[in-house]
């Protein structure tokens, strides 16, 4: 039996938590000395970041444009602080205006590429 779709907002919320478990299990993993794991968690932290809208759409099983746009919106407004906080991350816990900027950018492609594809009818 397949489930029925879910609202934006239950996506939204099933995608948080999915973020929120991935980054309890990167600071266990580093915590723990798992170098290995810790990689694999920080990749999978990196790619839903600079993508959240896909995730939303992926775990939310919309079919319906109004749907797709309105997580393609959600994710956007969520992807920009969570690619800020990652570029510190990735800047060693220190701001650095260039990271900073190509992960807002990269974060704003992805998720614009992804729009596009929507109103094709295409994502």
């Amino acid at each position: 039996m397949q489930r029925a779709a879910m609202t934006v907002p239950q996506a939204t919320a099933a995608a948080a938590f999915l973020y929120a478990v991935l980054f309890a299990g990167h600071i266990f993993t580093a915590a723990q000395n798992h170098e290995r794991a810790f990689q694999v968690v920080a990749s999978l932290i990196t790619v839903m970041t600079f993508s959240v809208a896909i995730w939303i759409q992926i775990i939310g099983k919309f079919s319906e444009i109004d749907q797709k746009v309105r997580a393609n919106t959600t994710g956007f407004v969520f992807g920009l602080p969570l690619s800020v906080g990652l570029s510190w991350a990735y800047s060693e816990q220190s701001f650095d205006v260039g990271t900073t900027i190509l992960f807002l950018v990269v974060t704003t492609f992805t998720h614009s590429v992804h729009r596009i594809l929507i109103l094709r009818n295409k994502a």
